[in-house]
């Protein structure tokens, strides 16, 4: 399990291009943030997309959470799949990292047509970004989502 945050495991995030400036102290946002290499989403305040592509594209959203660990289990999370409407959007899968859901991971899937396989697209989304998003896509994280 990931220790309680700590005055080293707390991070100032955004404050540049129209983000805004915030202090994050969730301890696997914070842990994810720092093994990973992230860039802000452009016109989008607290939410980040992952440099390391071509790493963590190749892991479903626990896999990515679990590699802060190694082999050891951290804590169980709560995952939700969704699929909008829009047949054009890639089904997502979305991870809260706390209970009050200010924090989180949502990871978009795509299907390689080809072959079959899946990939990933992992958002790390702040205080700031995570309900907001979830408020524009007209999402709840509701028990007929959970996966």
């Amino acid at each position: 399990m990931l220790p309680a945050p700590t005055f080293l495991q707390m991070i100032t995030i955004g404050g540049e291009n129209g983000h805004v400036k915030e202090i994050v102290k969730e301890p696997v946002f914070t842990a994810l943030y720092k093994k990973y290499r992230w860039k802000m989403i452009r016109n989008c305040t607290g939410r980040f997309t992952c440099r390391d592509h071509l790493i963590v594209s190749q892991m479903a959203p626990l896999q990515l959470i679990h590699s802060l660990n190694g082999d050891k289990q951290i804590v169980q999370f709560e995952q939700y799949y969704y699929k909008l409407e829009d047949e054009t959007k890639n089904p997502m899968i979305i991870i809260p990292f706390t209970a009050e859901h200010q924090t989180g991971l949502i990871t978009y899937v795509k299907e390689d047509a080809e072959t079959g396989n899946f990939h990933y697209v992992h958002t790390l989304n702040a205080p700031s970004g995570f309900q907001r998003k979830l408020d524009a896509m007209k999402i709840s994280l509701c028990e007929k989502h959970k996966i």
